[in-house]
């Protein structure tokens, strides 16, 4: 990471960014953001139970980790752990969050608990 990028935790339901086995729309865009910020941009996703857990990494400013889950419910708290497990690793500059309802209330949480700013869109 250079010393112009920022560190962006985001969390949605795109499922788009889990294809591994051709690369989607989603995930160039993403690549394009990652590098024209520039910012290191972590994703974590919705993605069925039965989906792999190892991240994708897109390129080397964009990784996208799987989080899955049985029933949309259990979205906010695997990614809560999941952030949170990020959080502790490393320094992220903001957290942003694609809907305000399933990755909100986790963004909102580890927003409060690890003191980033949280953004949302819809």
């Amino acid at each position: 990471m250079t010393a112009a990028s920022i560190s962006i935790l985001n969390i949605g339901l795109d499922r788009a960014l889990l294809a591994r086995d051709r690369r989607t729309e989603a995930q160039d865009r993403q690549a394009i953001y990652g590098n024209g910020i520039p910012a290191q941009l972590l994703h974590l996703v919705k993605a069925p139970a039965d989906a792999m857990r190892t991240p994708i990494d897109l390129d080397s400013s964009v990784r996208v980790v799987p989080c899955p889950v049985w029933h949309w419910a259990q979205f906010p708290l695997t990614a809560l752990r999941a952030g949170a497990r990020e959080l502790r690793r490393r320094r992220f500059d903001i957290i942003q969050v694609q809907e305000p309802y399933l990755s909100g209330l986790a963004g909102a949480l580890l927003a409060r608990r690890f003191g980033v700013p949280l953004s949302w869109g819809l």
